[in-house]
């Protein structure tokens, strides 16, 4: 079974297994999902900020050379709501990323003698006000982020 480890804003750890998630992906067609554009048709060129966070965070989760990057601007609860069915505190404009290569995620919090979490995607979102990361998550699941906006590559 595939699990998803996702740490929401609070950095309260939740770990939901992948048939959720697939469930999520695959089925969840909620006006949730239909986020308002933010402004998507507005981004003419990648935000350096953004590119820059990509790629430390993928080395940071062990992977240099990462396959792929994409992000949508859309909401933190639209984000959510797409990539682990979660509900959140708040609604800014945020950037949502996707990053596709091999990564594990060694601090995360775990029980003693427990694997790190690993997949092959890691997703997270980044306010556009203040360029700060809200929610990140590590996971094989692949989010379907054109239902959000206009997907960007961000590599």
């Amino acid at each position: 079974m595939t699990k998803t480890h996702i740490i929401l804003g609070s950095f309260l750890t939740i770990t939901v297994g992948g048939i959720v998630m697939a469930n999520v992906y695959s089925s969840h067609t909620s006006n949730a999902l239909q986020a308002p554009r933010v402004r998507a048709a507005a981004i003419r060129t990648v935000p350096s900020f953004l590119t820059t966070l990509s790629k430390r965070m993928a080395s940071q989760m062990g992977d240099n050379h990462p396959i792929s990057g994409k992000f949508v601007v859309t909401t933190r609860r639209a984000a959510n709501q797409l990539v682990a069915g979660a509900h959140v505190d708040s609604n800014p404009a945020v950037y949502l990323v996707v990053m596709q290569g091999q990564f594990i995620d060694r601090v995360a919090s775990r029980p003693a003698g427990a694997k790190a979490p690993t997949g092959d995607r890691i997703v997270f979102t980044v306010t556009v006000s203040t360029h700060q990361i809200l929610d990140f998550g590590i996971t094989d699941m692949n989010p379907d982020m054109a239902k959000l906006g206009v997907v960007h590559n961000v590599l």
